[in-house]
């Protein structure tokens, strides 16, 4: 009796059953889930925008911020992509409030000045040294931990500074090498194209997809050791330099064969030189005396009337007839001197206007010896301040040397200070001017307008200024 009518009552509730269980799977599915973290979708500045993005002058403060999850932010922020070396330490602590720096020089002094007062630790790798180019202790030339340069004329690369002072030599190196395969090997390892992993990714890994997207076969995948990296995202860069990019963390390169095979090398910074003779004069024998003690390295042999010069690509950006001397050597190209409160070099005048500084603020672009040139967070255990705005500071005095060829020296120079030269060589060369005239100019503490006026004082030309553009005709 009661079995018959237990089994009348569960007919009867049943389809109440039913119905709670599509009810809970229906709560089920409208509860919160955990999200899979994306890569940023930051839209990176590139070409100009990124040239005058990183010469742009910035404030930023940080308070016990982490080193990797700044530089997250800061290309948020900036729009600008920024890589870490694995050999950097990511937990690094960032303490310092810098003032009216480009981005480079200000990644630079945060990551050196936690080190050198002793906020971080880092890899043996990346306690080599190199010229800084800003000065985390206010000196005129500081050998420091960490460099940062460029790769691509798009990313901001981070690390060791003896490995990264080599890095846009190496990608100049390997450019070299690929000018000189079939072209449709140079077209497939110059072509730029975007590169992002996820979280706990193997480079080894990332390596091989790479090369099997490019079509490219390499013999000995298995030099690249095994590693878990963070979740990452890069603008579009040459083929050649995303692996540059990977391979150089492990002491790595890379050789391409004629048939296209790919074989992977140790990498020997020694063989990453270029070899270049310029004419002796007194601003290059001045120029000399910082190269010997910054990198002692470098091969330098004196005819008569020459010196050859075999060294980093940075070394002979310094040596050429456009650079000041008191400029130093800049890691990355990048003309930090106008943009640095407390360089040496510098007088800041409070008579100039914002628009001035704008103008004068310089900063370089290359990955090549023909390339162009120039919130509040907090947690329970640590806050960070990060802030950014325009900034106006006063224009920049030069003091120094240049002595050459009226042109090239011209030329480099606006492409130094980040300008862009207006002119018709070939129309100016039929008016029978010399632009080959060789020019001898030393400052003192004069404004860019000034120093260019300087320049073309003996010769048949005329030059002016008006913004981010320098025009040049004939008097």
């Amino acid at each position: 009796m009661g079995t018959k009518f237990q089994g009348a009552t569960m007919k009867r509730l049943w389809p109440f059953l039913l119905f709670l269980l599509i009810l809970t799977g229906t709560f089920a599915d409208a509860a919160p889930k955990k999200k899979t973290k994306k890569p940023s979708s930051t839209a990176f500045l590139s070409g100009r925008d990124y040239v005058l993005g990183v010469r742009s002058p910035t404030t930023l403060s940080w308070n016990d911020a982490p080193l990797r999850e700044t530089l997250q932010r800061l290309e948020e922020m900036q729009k600008i992509a920024v890589f870490l070396d694995r050999r950097v330490d990511p937990g690094l602590t960032l303490n310092c409030n810098v003032r009216n720096k480009a981005l480079p020089a200000i990644v630079r002094y945060a990551m050196n000045t936690a080190v050198l007062t002793g906020s971080g630790t880092t890899a043996p790798q990346a306690t080599q040294t190199a010229q800084t180019g800003q000065k985390p202790q206010g000196n005129a030339h500081v050998k420091v931990p960490f460099e940062v340069s460029q790769l691509g004329g798009a990313l901001l690369y981070a690390g060791p500074a003896e490995y990264v002072s080599h890095l846009r030599t190496i990608a100049a190196k390997q450019r070299e090498a690929i000018r000189k395969l079939p072209e449709d090997l140079q077209e497939k390892w110059l072509k730029r194209a975007t590169l992002s992993w996820e979280e706990l990714a193997e480079p080894r890994e990332i390596l091989t997809k790479m090369a099997k997207k490019a079509g490219v076969k390499i013999t000995n995948p298995e030099l690249v050791p095994h590693d878990l990296w963070p979740e990452k995202r890069l603008p579009a860069l040459p083929l050649v330099d995303r692996w540059i990019l990977l391979l150089g963390q492990f002491d790595l390169t890379f050789q391409i064969d004629e048939d296209g095979t790919v074989t992977l090398q140790p990498l020997d910074l020694s063989q990453y030189t270029l070899t270049e003779t310029y004419k002796k004069t007194e601003s290059l024998d001045e120029k000399l005396e910082l190269v010997r003690e910054l990198y002692p390295d470098t091969e330098i042999s004196k005819s008569k009337s020459k010196v050859t010069v075999t060294g980093i690509q940075e070394v002979h950006e310094y040596l050429n007839p456009s650079m000041l001397a008191s400029d130093g050597i800049l890691i990355g190209g990048f003309a930090v001197m106008s943009t640095a409160s407390d360089a040496p070099t510098a007088t800041r005048s409070k008579r100039a206007s914002s628009a001035d500084d704008e103008s004068d603020a310089a900063a370089t672009s290359s990955d090549s010896r023909k390339g162009t040139r120039g919130k509040t967070g907090s947690s329970s255990r640590r806050s960070h301040r990060q802030t950014a705005g325009n900034v106006q500071p006063g224009r920049v005095l030069m003091s120094g040397k240049m002595e050459g060829p009226f042109f090239p020296i011209l030329k480099q120079l606006c492409q130094n200070q980040g300008l862009e030269l207006e002119c018709d060589a070939d129309a100016l060369v039929r008016a029978g001017v010399d632009l080959e005239k060789r020019v001898k100019v030393e400052v003192k503490e004069v404004s860019l307008e000034e120093l260019l006026q300087k320049l073309a004082e003996n010769t048949d030309c005329k030059v002016t200024k008006q913004g981010d553009k320098v025009r040049l005709e004939k008097k």
